[in-house]
């Protein structure tokens, strides 16, 4: 049986190559000898065309149809065609020359054609014969214009030229009329590429410089120019949502890749999420795989033999010794060898080694240049990361390694005791930014940079900077809300490229919510519903598991696609990475946390449950994130799925000694079980939760949840059966006490463990 391919809409860009005098062969050889030779040079253009990315639809005679954007898209889809056209060009003639010069007949040459448009992609034909097709006017324009290219030219209709001119030289545009289109067809063919360092003006958008924040981005520049000369620095960015910090970030990075510098600088970031503080090591997982080049989505083979292929480079031939740390971080499935060694170690140890090897992977890297970690929301991180932080901290003593941190002023968190903690033992080497709303005229500066001088009625520019109060997050998403109610329209031929058109009833907002949901409410259905689905999946989510909750609740998911392209334009997402699969974030986690909050309880629980159920069939084993699997069957109120998740997620961070996310989960458990009337499953999560605050060494707490667990425990009824096992035990004497509470003698010990271990 064939798998059901799901047909969608997409933008794609079609390339049709086919070959010149291969009909004269025919003549002139024997049929044997033109299988092989056209054989070989459809061979060479479907590998350079799978060389860029492309997929081959059809091979047809002596002729190729490919697909780019189909069945997966990149961004630079059209430039891979044309620059798929120009190598098969160049190839195919060198080997008609070949050819030529072997069997004495005129040379082999191609002539290739390329268009880009909408098309419809999906299953195409009946019975036996389904295979995946494209339907639209590309493929059709495509195919005429190879028709009508020179031999051993492409030709490229202008739909696609004009994504990609700067990127090539062209020749004198054609206006052709094609078979069964009724205007001309613009087209021009390329000549070549230009020299490296063009490049495609992107979607229409505004980045200004920032404005306001010299003094921070002077003690940024400080902090980068540190870490150049070879000495380390910690730079703590705090401040409310929306105050700047991830633009601050952003600008860190700029600099830091951007100054010259003896030697490269390695940039790691993690972002924490906010469901993830009860998650060991997330942000070190987003960390590593952003290192190893990979997305949430990658195949578990994937990660892992990244994994490996690094760790080789850094460790050598210790490779084999850290790696299974790191792949615990990451959340791989430990092989055979890593699990028998790893399980001799016990839970402290595993933390202790699991947070040496991430020291060492960084102290190693800050051996051949300058290293930066920025780590973003702090105030969201798990406490076992948290610890991380902080052990690894002085390394910016000795290694060239800037820690840049961002977190929200929340005293009452974990994290900042880490920030108090770098500043009293650090303080020659850390630094802390806090960052204010903007001050003086420097919102009115930013409103000026971001639409220019006298656009706005002056009116309107006190409105609007009334509403943001200081807030440039909040300012920006105004402007762009007058954008998206067409007060602000694009107009090249002024100073500054904008233009106020009419008056509009527009609401300026008294918070940045109400400006997140006036946008959220002027999107159109499809864009809405995917905004809403997406924002159930948290700041930053896949594509693979946006399509399936969308599909899951009978959309289709050929309308995902085009959504995500509006939402990026209307700069509510954005693309995070397009390789191997697309993954999106949106733009401040505001949007996210507004997003969810306008679904209904029914609405709510089902996308939570669809999520959950794809996770679910997705992952498996170690693999599988427990935690996030418990916050969306929590969230979609399947309480059974919930408590086991959830039980399993406490019970793994216990035995990986992150006994905070531990304790956390399990007293986020007990209100689950005391609802339902579990007193027996209580007491046993009583008595593990007790375990987890007696080793944290909260011995008051302990006492009282053991107090607890025992007034909940039912023991079960003495057993009235004749024995059925023999208990052996070698001694130096009869043990007399098998009371834990008493047993004191070595002996009377090894009694209570031999009855009593692992029955808690």
């Amino acid at each position: 049986m064939t798998s059901a391919v799901r047909e969608e809409r997409r933008v794609v860009t079609a390339l049709f190559a086919d070959l010149v005098g291969s009909t004269p062969l025919g003549e002139r050889l024997d049929p044997e000898e033109v299988r092989l030779i056209v054989g070989e040079a459809l061979a060479r253009i479907v590998r350079r065309v799978e060389a860029y990315g492309g997929t081959v639809k059809d091979l047809a005679g002596d002729g190729v149809l490919a697909l780019f954007g189909a069945p997966t898209a990149h961004e630079d889809d059209t430039e891979r065609a044309v620059r798929t056209g120009l190598a098969v060009a160049e190839e195919i003639g060198e080997y008609g020359e070949d050819v030529a010069r072997g069997w004495g007949v005129e040379p082999l040459r191609v002539r290739v054609g390329v268009a880009t448009g909408p098309v419809v992609v999906g299953e195409i034909g009946a019975g036996n014969r389904v295979e995946y097709g494209a339907t639209g006017d590309a493929v059709n324009i495509a195919a005429r214009l190879q028709g009508a290219a020179d031999p051993g030219g492409v030709l490229v209709a202008d739909s696609a030229r004009r994504l990609v001119e700067p990127l090539f030289e062209w020749g004198d545009e054609r206006e052709l009329d094609l078979k069964g289109k009724d205007e001309p067809v613009a087209a021009s063919p390329v000549l070549g590429a230009q020299e490296e360092g063009a490049k495609v003006r992107g979607l229409e958008g505004t980045q200004v410089r920032m404005v306001g924040r010299q003094p921070e981005l002077d003690l940024v520049r400080e902090a980068v120019d540190q870490v150049l000369a070879g000495a380390g620095a910690i730079l703590f960015v705090t401040g409310e949502p929306g105050i700047g910090k991830s633009r601050l970030l952003a600008e860190t990075h700029d600099l830091a890749t951007g100054l010259p510098s003896e030697r490269p600088v390695t940039w790691l970031e993690g972002r924490c999420v906010s469901y993830g503080e009860t998650l060991p090591y997330w942000p070190f997982r987003d960390l590593l795989r952003r290192w190893l080049g990979g997305s949430a989505d990658d195949p578990e083979i994937r990660v892992r033999i990244s994994l490996q292929r690094s760790v080789e480079k850094v460790f050598g031939d210790r490779a084999k010794e850290v790696a299974p740390y790191l792949a615990a971080v990451l959340g791989l499935t430990p092989d055979p060898e890593a699990e028998a060694r790893l399980a001799t170690l016990s839970p402290e140890a595993l933390q202790y080694r699991t947070f040496e090897v991430v020291h060492h992977l960084i102290e190693k890297m800050a051996k051949d240049g300058p290293v930066v970690v920025a780590l973003e929301d702090l105030h969201w991180a798990d406490a076992t990361s948290l610890q991380l932080v902080q052990r690894l901290m002085p390394l910016s003593e000795s290694s060239a390694v800037l820690f840049v941190v961002t977190l929200r002023p929340e005293r009452d968190h974990p994290a900042w005791s880490v920030r108090e903690s770098a500043l009293w033992t650090l303080p020659h080497r850390a630094r802390d930014l806090a960052l204010e709303a903007l001050s003086g005229r420097a919102d009115l500066e930013l409103l000026h940079a971001l639409v220019g001088e006298d656009v706005l009625p002056e009116n309107l520019e006190r409105r609007v900077v009334a509403g943001a109060e200081g807030n440039p997050f909040f300012l920006e998403e105004l402007v762009r809300s007058l954008v998206d109610a067409g007060a602000l329209t694009r107009d090249e031929s002024t100073p500054s490229g904008w233009r106020f058109d009419h008056e509009v009833a527009v609401e300026v907002p008294a918070s940045v919510e109400k400006v997140l949901l006036a946008r959220i409410d002027r999107l159109s259905p499809s864009c809405h519903r995917v905004l809403t689905a997406a924002s159930v999946l948290g700041r930053q989510f896949g594509q693979p598991v946006l399509q399936a909750v969308l599909a899951a609740e009978g959309e289709p998911e050929g309308d995902v696609e085009p959504a995500l392209a509006e939402l990026q334009r209307l700069d509510l997402l954005r693309l995070e990475r397009r390789w191997p699969q697309p993954e999106f974030r949106f733009k401040h986690v505001l949007i996210q946390e507004t997003a969810y909050r306008t679904l209904v309880g029914a609405e709510r629980r089902r996308l939570h449950r669809r999520a959950a159920e794809w996770l679910e069939e997705e992952s498996s084993g170690e693999s599988r994130s427990y935690g996030v699997l418990a916050h969306h069957w929590l969230a979609a109120e399947d309480e059974d799925k919930a408590v086991r998740y959830l039980t399993v997620a406490a019970d793994r961070a216990r035995q990986e000694y992150a006994l905070d996310e531990a304790i956390a989960q399990y007293r986020e458990l007990l209100p689950l079980m005391e609802r339902r009337g579990e007193r027996s499953e209580m007491a046993v999560v009583l008595f593990k939760l007790a375990l987890a605050l007696h080793v944290s060494l909260r011995f008051a707490e302990a006492n009282d949840t053991y107090q607890r667990a025992f007034d909940l425990w039912a023991p079960p009824e003495p057993r009235s059966e004749a024995p059925t096992e023999t208990l052996r035990l070698a001694s130096s004497f009869l043990p007399n006490d098998n009371d834990p509470k008493s047993a004191i003698a070595w002996p009377n010990i090894q009694l209570c463990m031999q009855l009593f271990d692992r029955l808690v």
